[in-house]
């Protein structure tokens, strides 16, 4: 028994070319870039907002707690700047499953407010074992 597949009637590659692209979908997924977002530098952080988190840096640097974060050593400052921004990571996904919560918003619309798809709002952002992360 011969199991035939459907045709859908295209005859080149430029048919299925327009087809795909007169899909919504595919468009939309074309004009993003491919693969993660570019890191950042110093020029995509705004200067009053990096400003205040290098004072807050040089503030906690020398304090006892901040010793025991990061150990001493040439890299300390730096080890000590990757913590903060994972505990701010942490603080911002907390916060997004607060006002989630609280207004009944969807991944969409983080998406939306980090100019992310809604897939990489969720990786991101989900908090685990939150009633409302999922």
């Amino acid at each position: 028994m011969q199991v035939s597949t459907p045709r859908l009637g295209f005859h080149s590659l430029a048919a299925i070319h327009q087809f795909l692209t007169d899909l919504p979908m595919y468009r939309e997924a074309m004009t993003r870039p491919a693969g993660r977002p570019p890191k950042r530098d110093g020029s995509m952080i705004d200067p009053m907002v990096r400003r205040a988190a290098e004072e807050f840096l040089d503030q906690l640097a020398p304090t006892r707690r901040a010793i025991a974060a990061a150990p001493a050593g040439p890299f300390r400052r730096s080890v000590l700047a990757v913590r903060l921004a994972e505990a701010l990571e942490v603080l911002a996904a907390e916060e997004i499953d607060r006002v989630r919560s609280a207004q009944g918003l969807g991944w969409k619309d983080v998406g939306d407010a980090f100019d992310v798809t809604t897939q990489t709002a969720h990786a991101r952002f989900r908090v685990a074992g939150s009633e409302f992360g999922a």
